[in-house]
């Protein structure tokens, strides 16, 4: 990361700079007020509740659902051991998220500033990938796709600087950083897949030593292995691949990838013309550079599978996002060093393109989420370390025991759905009236709950202002 900053600051004397020092550092505020005041998804409350779980003993995907691979909730694990059970962990996990998103940008900006000879291309990227209205968007929340994007964008940097030095340490840290970006969330192999394909070719080329390429391989499993090895050891090993891979493939529900893509490219119109512009260009001038071709080829091939999975949600695009903010920088450098124009044009333009997602990044001004924080606060002061919950969509359980196995994703094709009819239906016998009657959680809330026919509700109060019931006529 030192690199990456040190290309960004190396402009910082040039006066003609200024004024793209200047409309970067206000994407920066923005995407700070983001973190702040952005509304907390349900996502963010599972992380940081699988984390909880971790703490008091328990292990994933043999002791509670999940899904995703693991490295986010134990990093976050020794912060709620040391903080307490505390809803101001979420405000300081926030500006984790901040700190990683920002590192994103740098190091896409480090890329820019290998693939281009032009001092402005760095600022180019750093502006276009945080006015990017998805980028800022996810890239704040609490979530394992924010670092696993940033190592992935470490992985590619480590990859395009290795065109310059052919030094073997490139494609060992190139294959580090690929290893650790998996240990937090499995799609890194679409990363996996991508830089793989380019390294062989460079060997096939006679561009790389077959000693190089054997170590890159050497690191990049270092992922798979460590973690395979580890739910083994827990005795988990058939839970985990059930879980992150099996399960994960086999969903029922989907939707069409245009779902979230179309408000992007209204929003960041701009963004989306320069990368796509750049990649032909890119691809196109191969030969001539090979940097920007392979730099645009691994974003399409980080791109291009999210477009064919059954779920593509917005923080699936994080990692396609980063190198095409680089790609679309680095040809609008190029255009504007072919007509000689000078940093005072380009911060024009800049200007320009990111003046509609200005207006969207502006909503982040207002804080809304200060009533989720009220919520959880709630919960966790009106109960006791060994009251049991129900909160089947991750509104405000962070610190209390759950029903049953499966504690969220209980809908109808969700995951519990999916996870029955791979298992010859395990937990076929899931009822939430059964369960909230048989274990009289302090704290519920009406998902899935049917006050009809559910009618244990009557030993709830629900709390002013929230879908949330509070057990009556107990101490």
């Amino acid at each position: 990361m030192k690199s990456a900053c040190r290309t960004l600051l190396q402009g910082k004397m040039n006066r003609r700079l200024l004024p793209l020092i200047f409309l970067a550092a206000g994407f920066v505020y923005l995407l700070f007020l983001a973190a702040l005041n952005k509304a907390y998804n349900m996502d963010e409350f599972e992380h940081v509740h699988s984390a909880w779980y971790i703490v008091h003993g328990f292990v994933p995907y043999r002791d509670f659902f999940q899904h995703h691979n693991p490295l986010l909730w134990y990093l976050i694990a020794p912060v709620i051991a040391l903080a307490g059970e505390n809803a101001g962990i979420l405000i300081c996990l926030r500006m984790a998220m901040f700190a990683l998103a920002l590192s994103t940008a740098a190091a896409a900006s480090a890329i820019a500033g290998k693939v281009s000879s032009r001092r402005e291309a760095p600022w180019y990227c750093l502006i276009l990938l945080l006015s990017c209205t998805l980028f800022v968007e996810k890239a704040v929340e609490i979530r394992p796709d924010v670092p696993m994007t940033l190592f992935g964008t470490l992985s590619v940097y480590f990859f395009i600087r290795h065109h310059d030095c052919a030094n073997p340490r490139e494609m060992v840290l190139s294959g580090l950083s690929a290893a650790l970006a998996y240990l937090f969330l499995q799609k890194a192999v679409f990363l996996y897949a991508a830089l793989s394909v380019l390294v062989v070719v460079k060997a096939a080329r006679k561009e790389m030593p077959m000693k190089t390429l054997l170590l890159f391989f050497l690191c990049l499993m270092a992922g798979p292995v460590l973690i395979f090895a580890y739910y083994a050891f827990q005795g988990a090993l058939y839970d985990y691949s059930l879980n992150a891979y099996v399960l994960n493939v086999s969903k029922l529900y989907s939707f069409s990838a245009w779902k979230f893509l179309l408000s992007t490219l209204r929003w960041n119109t701009g963004f989306w013309v320069l990368a796509l512009a750049g990649i032909l260009y890119g691809t196109a001038t191969f030969r001539r550079n090979e940097k920007l071709g392979s730099l645009s080829l691994l974003g399409v091939m980080l791109f291009l599978p999210v477009l064919f999975v059954k779920t593509p949600w917005k923080q699936y695009y994080l990692p396609a996002l980063a190198l095409f903010s680089a790609v679309g920088a680095c040809f609008l450098a190029r255009v504007l060093e072919k007509a000689r124009s000078g940093a005072l044009l380009g911060f024009m333009l800049m200007a320009v393109i990111v003046f509609k997602p200005m207006l969207f990044l502006a909503q982040y001004r207002e804080n809304r989420n200060r009533s989720q924080i009220e919520l959880v606060e709630y919960v966790a002061e009106n109960t006791r370390p060994d009251d049991l919950v129900y909160d089947g969509r991750n509104q405000f359980n962070l610190f209390r025991r759950d029903l049953h196995y499966f504690w969220y994703s209980t809908g109808e094709n969700r995951n519990l759905f999916v996870y029955n009819a791979l298992t010859g239906n395990r937990y076929g016998d899931y009822d939430v009236c059964s369960l909230i009657r048989e274990k009289r959680p302090r704290v519920i809330s009406d998902y899935l709950v049917d006050r009809k026919d559910c009618s244990v509700l009557n030993r709830y109060k629900r709390i002013d202002g929230f879908n949330v019931y509070m057990e009556t006529n107990r101490p």
